[in-house]
């Protein structure tokens, strides 16, 4: 096993970061609109659109505050989700808005992958405390893109049991893949 720095693999991890993002684009394009509402009959947790959706979030989420740093601490929630927004439903919107976040993506080309992120995070429904992470951007970045594949591996589930077509490596892990 060989591990490298941050600073070696940044383009890497953006470019990662990037291409997962085209993945669903890929998968999204070779849709009709109305298989956005489409749920899982064996997984009843979403559609299709919600779970593009929840990806296109935590991306944006990562970025929402960027442009602070290094002025200010650069803090992240990914409570703060969208819902029910245009693009779980109009194929179109969704197309739009991850392209959209593609190209924002790219902004991050400047930033080091050891800048300081404050990650906050409900982790007791019962309660409206928030802990706080300290966390980076590239383990956030990082974050993100496996969450998505995570995901992936849903949308996956729910396009075939509608017959629609996915690559074979949609929602597969990369250490999966390697391993395989």
């Amino acid at each position: 096993m060989t591990f490298t720095t941050h600073a070696t693999y940044s383009p890497c991890l953006l470019s990662v970061a990037i291409s997962t993002l085209q993945q669903s684009i890929d998968v999204l394009s070779g849709m009709e609109n109305d298989s956005l509402t489409i749920a899982a009959e064996s997984m009843p947790c979403g559609t299709l659109g919600k779970h593009l959706r929840h990806v296109h979030d935590h991306f944006s989420l990562l970025m929402k505050n960027m442009n602070d740093t290094p002025l200010h601490t650069w803090r992240v929630d990914y409570d703060e989700r969208s819902r029910n927004t245009p693009m779980e439903t109009d194929r179109q919107a969704a197309l739009q808005c991850l392209l959209a976040l593609q190209e924002k993506l790219q902004s991050l080309a400047s930033y080091d992958l050891d800048t300081p992120i404050l990650l906050a995070a409900t982790v007791d429904p019962n309660t409206e405390a928030k802990l706080q992470f300290t966390s980076s951007l590239g383990r956030e970045l990082w974050f993100c893109s496996l969450h998505a594949i995570h995901h992936y591996a849903v949308i996956k589930t729910i396009c075939h049991e509608a017959s629609i077509p996915v690559p074979k490596d949609f929602g597969t892990a990369p250490s999966t893949i390697q391993h395989q």
